[in-house]
């Protein structure tokens, strides 16, 4: 007969988005001085979290984050006029110039040329690694101050490894389920976890003969006839 072994890995499972509100009080990721309604009106009328934002010369937010990598979202406003008033100067290209750098991406923002003013934008960055579950973020302004309003950020958890090694119990667990298919008998070893460096499935099947499987490290091995 035909004996089927079958492992079947853990699903990830789905982070919640993370938001920040980088402008407002519940902050506390963000360097940076706030700006808010009380220093500009024309704020006042935007939606959270456009109606605020951080800004500086240069400036840094650091959030902790599930291990694995994630995805940001830059929420932008150009907080200045498209026509100058008597005390607001006007925006416009290459007056507010500023660099989002991460571990692994470095990106030159122009919100006037991306946007508009007064107008919010959201900008994607590609994935970066958070393998000490931090994501970090540093702005450098070139031109201008850097600013910011939020940040959206979509996470995944890094893979569960197939086999994790207690140093304590000195076991090996298989992260998912053992799914064995046939008319056999299952003698030896545990189904979940083992003692040792190693355990070993001795399976009969119906016609008297047997098949060994041992697991060891990440490694699944099986001897049948």
């Amino acid at each position: 007969m035909k004996l089927s072994l079958l492992l079947l890995a853990m699903p990830l499972v789905a982070q919640p988005v993370i938001s920040v509100d980088a402008g407002s009080p519940s902050d506390t990721y963000c360097t940076g001085a706030r700006w808010t309604a009380a220093n500009d009106p024309a704020m006042g009328r935007q939606q959270p979290p456009y109606n605020t934002l951080r800004y500086a010369a240069s400036f840094a937010c650091d959030i902790p984050v599930p291990v694995g990598s994630c995805s940001p979202t830059l929420l932008l406003f150009e907080n200045r006029p498209a026509v100058a008033t008597a005390t607001v100067p006007a925006a416009g290209p290459g007056l507010r110039v500023f660099t989002v750098s991460t571990a692994t991406t470095s990106t030159v923002i122009d919100i006037f040329l991306m946007a508009g003013a007064q107008t919010p934008f959201q900008l994607a960055l590609p994935s970066i690694p958070t393998l000490d579950g931090h994501l970090r973020l540093t702005f450098s302004a070139s031109k201008g101050n850097a600013v910011l309003s939020g940040l959206s950020i979509n996470c995944a958890p890094a893979p569960v490894p197939p086999f994790t090694y207690d140093s304590v119990t000195k076991s090996w667990t298989w992260h998912g389920d053992l799914r064995i298919e046939g008319n056999v008998a299952i003698t030896g070893g545990e189904a979940i976890g083992t003692s040792g460096v190693s355990t070993t499935f001795t399976i009969t099947q119906s016609d008297g003969s047997t098949c060994r499987i041992t697991f060891q490290a990440r490694a699944l091995r099986w001897s049948c006839p």
